[in-house]
């Protein structure tokens, strides 16, 4: 039985509604990075139900004079974190850390329903 999720709009990030309906996402491999891409945009605390759902932003990114090896460490453990996901295959990033940018410049996931592209 295949994984569902509702669907996410890319942009907006928000549900997805067409004809009255909300969407099902039933493709596996988006299931997986759809859930990556919540869980990167997630601040650790902001989700009432598990106050450990998240990246630590505050405690390990945005805190003062972070190094790129800290921020990395964080970002894949929150990948790792993922259900579906068994390994990452790729992750080269983008980071300014004086303008506090981290940025996902190609990622590859090796997913239980294959590889997934993350996108920037």
């Amino acid at each position: 039985m295949a994984t569902t999720d509702l669907e996410l709009d890319p942009d907006t990030h928000d549900l997805v509604v067409r004809d009255g309906e909300l969407q099902i996402q039933r493709d596996e491999g988006e299931v997986v990075a759809q859930r990556i891409r919540t869980r990167l945009r997630t601040w650790r605390g902001e989700w009432f139900l598990d106050a450990a759902f998240g990246v630590d932003y505050f405690g390990k990114i945005l805190i003062k004079a972070p190094s790129l090896e800290q921020v990395l460490a964080e970002v894949r453990e929150q990948i790792e974190a993922v259900p579906g996901v068994r390994r990452i295959v790729q992750l080269d990033v983008d980071y300014d850390a004086a303008g506090r940018i981290l940025r996902i410049t190609d990622g590859v996931v090796e997913t239980d329903a294959g590889l997934v592209t993350l996108e920037a």
